[in-house]
């Protein structure tokens, strides 16, 4: 029920789920970086960021603008955000909720032994 509930406040404006699977995520002292997937032409601008009022904070990243490219990125690419762009003190208390992508890259080389 608390998934069911959550989903709910995390529809984008046209009323489609917009729940961003993440690749990865790191924070250090500057920011959270997210890996993201990426069809060449991602970027920051492209996403948004909301705070769910949990204990500790929820923070969430949705996608506003679909990639419209067809670039074979494979790792996708990163977008950063600061904590001073988030409202967010350096150390503060947060998990991230998106769903990290189970997204695996396929190569025809060879894994030398």
């Amino acid at each position: 029920m608390k998934t069911f509930i959550i989903a709910s406040l995390i529809l984008s404006s046209s009323g489609t789920f917009a729940y961003e699977e993440i690749l990865g995520v790191m924070s250090d002292k500057d920011g959270v970086t997210f890996q993201v997937t990426s069809s060449g032409c991602t970027s920051k601008e492209h996403f948004r960021t909301t705070f769910l009022d949990t204990i500790p904070m929820g923070l969430i990243l949705t996608r506003e603008v679909p990639d419209p490219c067809d670039a074979h990125v494979p790792y996708g690419t990163t977008v950063k955000f600061s904590y001073e762009e988030l409202d967010l003190e350096a150390g503060a208390e947060f998990v991230i909720k998106n769903p990290i992508s189970i997204f695996q890259v396929h190569t025809t080389e060879k894994v030398k032994k």
